[in-house]
């Protein structure tokens, strides 16, 4: 088995090979070249291949998030007629070592925000259920995604008294920063991808011009209608804002042709049953190994 580092040309057999190993998130060249090369922390060093007698035998993509020195395994496959015969062992010992040398000390699977597939793996698989416990990961949470019939128009809501709600502009920048800055710093990046869409896919409350809200769309993987992040300022909560900006962006969604929304890694539930009529679609289940020095 030879191992080396993935290269452009591999992307279309790469990206076949991921698709028919990985049914539940299947890919397009472009959302592939999202999660690869587009995210901002990708180092070609944790980027490889495994080629049995020459052909295509699996691959696997790490990253590190230099803000937490935590390392993620985002993405590992193994040609399904080639699976059970080490080689996915084999790619997650060389993606952990280059993720060990670089100087992280534990590492999670898939959940690696601000740019993820998925945020963690789906409790259908059941054999990478069983390769992550064989391999020592341990468990360490839930995730679950909801969806939206956007075909079924949520009954509209109120912007509160002396609130603006409309989409950002470039130049709400700094302002929108210094709103995230006090109280999710963590969703800088993917609020700055919406922000530099076009048009922009993020809408913002104001009150006395001052940012007390916003919800953001298609800020990570990209044009599969993917909602979020959105945060409401705690003193703003319980008056209806958060449901007017959530469906500002499913209006967004609807008009640029989107059947269904992913509310994904949802935290709140209820919030989204009630404001958009979201029901439960997939769940998943979180794993972390602590490297030894």
């Amino acid at each position: 088995m030879e191992l080396r580092g993935l290269q452009r040309g591999d992307r279309d057999a790469v990206l076949d090979l991921w698709n028919r190993a990985a049914p539940h998130d299947v890919m397009t060249a472009d959302l592939f070249e999202e999660k690869t090369w587009g995210d901002d922390d990708f180092d070609p060093d944790l980027a490889i291949v495994a080629l049995d007698d020459g052909c295509l035998a699996g691959f696997a993509v790490g990253v590190l998030r230099e803000e937490t020195g935590r390392g993620y395994i985002k993405l590992l496959a193994v040609e399904p007629a080639r699976q059970r015969r080490g080689t996915g062992m084999l790619l997650l010992e060389a993606i952990e070592g280059g993720l060990a040398v670089k100087g992280a000390r534990e590492i999670r699977l898939l959940e690696s925000a601000p740019n993820y597939l998925s945020p963690g793996i789906d409790t259908r698989c059941e054999a990478a259920l069983a390769f992550a416990a064989a391999t020592g990961y341990r468990q360490v949470g839930e995730a679950r995604n909801l969806a939206v019939d956007l075909a079924q128009r949520p009954t509209p809501r109120a912007v509160p008294d002396g609130v603006e709600v409309r989409r950002a502009a470039p130049e709400d920048e700094a302002a929108l920063n210094a709103f995230l800055d006090t109280h999710w710093p963590a969703w800088k990046a993917e609020a700055s991808v919406a922000l530099n869409n076009t048009p922009v896919t993020l809408h913002l409350a104001l009150r006395d011009g001052r940012v007390v809200g916003f919800a953001a769309w298609d800020a990570n993987n990209r044009g599969t209608g993917w909602f979020g992040p959105m945060g409401v300022e705690p003193g703003e909560r319980g008056g209806g804002l958060g449901c007017v900006l959530l469906q500002r962006c499913l209006d967004d969604m609807r008009e640029r042709g989107h059947d269904a929304a992913v509310i994904a890694w949802v935290d709140n539930a209820p919030f989204y049953e009630r404001c958009a009529g979201a029901v439960p679609s997939r769940t998943f289940l979180r794993f972390e190994k602590t490297l030894h020095e």
